[in-house]
């Protein structure tokens, strides 16, 4: 099974927020994922998603499938 996964600036772009606020979020348990070993924080598609239906976020391009360009692999 192939999953997306969205670094902090990909998620920011697709949310239309900073990618700070994306790091405040995820450090503050609003938005589910993990860090890489170097700390780097990754955000699965599901968690995204969940966090944006949620929030009332419209899901725009994540919902059309264009928000893969940019993502980690």
């Amino acid at each position: 099974m192939n999953t997306k996964i969205y670094t902090t600036a990909t998620a920011a772009r697709v949310c239309k927020v900073s990618p700070r606020t994306i790091a405040k979020w995820f450090d503050t348990g609003l938005i589910g994922g993990y860090r890489l070993p170097g700390g780097h924080r990754r955000i699965p598609a599901a968690e995204l998603r969940t966090f944006m239906l949620r929030q009332g976020i419209p899901l725009g391009e994540l919902a059309l499938g264009y928000a893969g360009q940019g993502a980690a692999p």
